[in-house]
Order: structure tokens, then sequence, then C-alpha cells
């Protein structure tokens, strides 16, 4: 029930006077001969969508792409992004040549690779694979590009060099990030001294909390002398249990204000700025402090609320000297009566 193809030729058998007596039939069994064909077909095929995928990688991935030959290490192909990264022009013109030996590379301490050193020129001729290797490279108009470059070695079925391949990519805009985030973090390296020492010898009371939770994030040393606190106890409390290690109240000594009248709280949950108010501190002890508050939310860049800071100042002595003078004042107007 089997069929196969087959290649037939027929002709008549003729008598002396031309007449058909017959006919022979010749047949070939060409089932290999197809199967051969439609291999090669699809091999065709095959290659030919491959082609089209090089072709769109050639001209589409932002990498630069080099393929060369051997034994001359001459350009087979350079991808389009590879060409206008090393000033290629026009990619036939390069494409066949050997020029890429020609290009400026210099390491990342400014010396000058040379061409044994460059990464394409190690994967043809010494058979080495290198992987992201950062270099610097010479443009033209004489400004320089950072490129991380990758090469190997093309092998055929034995095992020997018949090219090469070399990738590379622009990092500039990446070095320059690094560059940006190394300054920053030193930055923010040196904004963490400054604060550090104003928190250790500034004169007055600085508390700052982180919204919304309302947590203590850093103290001063003058405020945990005020309110008679340990700055490693009470650093990550709550502002609530913060207060619990002493009491607040107004100047009249009677009242105790509501949480949400305290300035740090005005500040971080409704953004208000608190100017010069004055409230008692009382501790557990019994001594009483008159302090002099100041508080105003910290916003990040986009506006939003992200904590609070509250800085607050021992004014005992001073309204000790105000009462004093207020009666002076008092004393003398009634010796003039």
């Amino acid at each position: 029930g089997k069929t196969a193809p087959v290649l037939a030729t027929a002709a008549p058998i003729r008598d002396a006077q031309d007449a058909v007596l017959g006919g022979i039939l010749v047949w070939q069994d060409i089932s290999k001969r197809k199967q051969t064909e439609e291999r090669l077909a699809q091999a065709r095929q095959q290659a030919e969508e491959g082609s089209r995928l090089l072709d769109a990688i050639m001209e589409h991935v932002p990498m630069g792409i080099a393929v060369v030959d051997a034994p001359q290490a001459t350009i087979r192909l350079i991808s389009r992004f590879g060409a206008q990264t090393i000033n290629a022009g026009l990619r036939h013109h390069f494409e066949g040549s050997a020029n890429w030996k020609k290009w400026a590379l210099i390491w990342p301490d400014g010396s000058q690779v040379t061409v044994d050193q460059m990464p394409l020129f190690r994967a043809v001729f010494k058979n080495e694979t290198i992987e992201s290797e950062e270099y610097l490279i010479r443009m033209e108009d004489g400004t320089t590009v950072h490129m991380l470059i990758s090469a190997g070695p093309l092998l055929d079925p034995q095992g020997q060099v018949i090219g090469g391949i070399s990738l590379w990519q622009d990092i500039s805009d990446l070095k320059a990030a690094e560059r940006q985030l190394v300054q920053r973090t030193a930055e923010a390296e040196e904004g963490r001294r400054l604060l550090d020492a104003l928190m250790e010898y500034i004169p007055v009371g600085i508390t700052i909390a982180d919204a919304p939770d309302l947590r203590i994030r850093r103290i001063s040393r003058e405020a945990c002398r005020l309110a008679e606190v340990v700055e490693d106890d009470v650093e990550g409390l709550s502002i609530d249990n913060y207060r619990n290690r002493f009491s607040v109240l107004q100047t009249d000594g009677l009242t105790k204000p509501d949480a949400t009248q305290m300035p740090l709280n005005r500040a971080i949950q409704h953004g208000e700025m608190v100017r010069n108010e004055e409230i008692l501190l009382v501790h557990k002890k019994g001594g009483k402090l008159v302090v002099l508050c100041n508080a105003a939310p910290l916003r990040n860049r986009d506006g939003q609320i992200v904590g609070g800071i509250l800085v607050w100042q021992d004014i005992t002595e001073r309204k000790a000297s105000e009462d004093k003078l207020r009666k002076s004042e008092k004393e003398l107007l009634e010796l003039k009566d």
C-alpha cells in the first residue's frame, strides 16, 4: 500500500516500416532524491530565515557587533550601531577591511591599548574569550566614550579558529550615573557627619520623627539632657511613648494638652509651622522646665510630609529673670505711689 515517487521515461517500439509494435517504459525510484531535495529546500529556508534574523539583529540591536574572518581578521559584518559608535561611516565601506586594528582604545587608567591587547585580536589570534572588559574609545571629535567589550573566537567543527566576534556597548550614561552615585553617596556621608556633629554639640534640643507613625528617628544630646532620657532608649519609640518619660503642661502649670495639640504632632499630621510656643516640661522627679518650641514638617521632593522636626530650648532662667524684672518694676511703681 506504500507509494513512492518515480522518474519515468517511455518510448514506442517500431518496425522497419516505422509501424508501432509496442512500447518501452523505464522508471526509477527517486524517493531518496526527493527527500534530499526536500531537506535542501528546508535548509535553504532556514538559512534565509537565519539571514533575515541576522540582518535584523545587525540593523536594530543597540550594541556594536563585528564578525571577522581568519586569517587576516577582516570584517565580514558590522552592525549599524557598531559602525556609528566607532565612526566607521558607511558600513559597506568598513566591511572587508581590518581597520578595527586602528580603533583608538584606551584602558580606564588612561594608557593606550596596543593591537595585541585588543579583545578581537586576542579572540582571533590567541583563541581567548573576553567577557565584559571596560575600555575608553577616542572619537574623531576628540571625546572619549566608555565601552564594555566582549569577544570570542569562531571555531569550525574541528575546533580550528576561523574568525571571531566582538560585541560592545556604550556605557557612558551608566558610568556617569555611577559617578553621580559616588558623589551623592559622599554628599550623603558628609551630611550625615554634619548632622551627627549638630545633634551632638548644638545647645538646643532637637527631635526628629518620621511620618506617618510618629516614631523618633534622631534626638540631640541637649534634648536628652533636658528630657532626662538616654538617646538609645528613645530613638525608635513613638512620640506618645517618648512623652511617657515626662509630663507636659501648658504654661499655666495645670492644663495638660492633648497629644494632637503638641507642636511636633501638628507639624507632621497637619503640616503646620509652629513658632515660639511655650510649654512646661515636668520631670518624673519633680523638676520643671519652661521650654520654647518651634516645629516644622519635613517634606520629600514631591512635597509629601515624611516627618517633622522639633527644636526646643530651655528658657527657664530667662522666664525667671523676666518674672523678677516684672516684680521689681511693680515694686518700683508702688514706691513711687
